[in-house]
């Protein structure tokens, strides 16, 4: 998130409070409270012992007893699901024209569109229904001033994102 959407996202005191990409609000308040939270999830990602730790508490135990809930020794991966993906632009760095190609695992409404580095669109590529599969847009670069963008794909409520480098040409 930090280096997608610095620009948007990052304060004073860190990330702001709340934001919505598909409506692109960001919130314009930092609560320096919200990082507690975040640290120890963080902590608890690497190595679990916050999680652990919080479990070995009696008056945890109890509760969780008291609500109904057992003891569970373990549980399998989570089956593999297909995911939309955005491939790199090609060719990249850009001269002039390139293709930008994306893979839908669902038909869907796809919105394919470039970004510079401050987060402004520049360019609108593509929004309508897309079938599933392997999909390709022609990009004419010539309207792009030489720079590095972002090429951001939005499906199924999902963003995935991708650099290009515009050359002079």
């Amino acid at each position: 998130m930090y280096n997608t959407y610095h620009s948007q996202l990052w304060g004073s005191y860190g990330f702001s409070d709340a934001f919505n990409l598909t409506k692109n609000w960001w919130d314009t308040d930092d609560l320096g409270i919200d990082q507690g939270p975040i640290v120890l999830m963080i902590e608890n990602y690497l190595n679990v012992r916050v999680w652990g730790r919080f479990m070995q508490n009696p008056d945890v135990q109890n509760g969780l007893q008291r609500a109904g809930f057992t003891a569970v020794a373990g549980v399998g991966p989570p089956p593999a699901a297909a995911a939309d993906r955005l491939l790199p632009c090609a060719p990249n760095p850009v001269l002039a024209r390139a293709a930008l190609r994306f893979e839908l695992a669902t038909p869907g409404r796809a919105r394919l569109a470039v970004f510079d580095l401050a987060g402004r669109r520049v360019l609108e590529l593509l929004d309508e229904q897309r079938p599933a599969g392997l999909s390709e847009v022609p990009l004419d670069a010539s309207r792009l001033a030489p720079g590095v963008y972002q090429v951001r794909l939005e499906a199924h409520g999902r963003i995935a994102v991708t650099r290009l480098v515009r050359l002079k040409g």
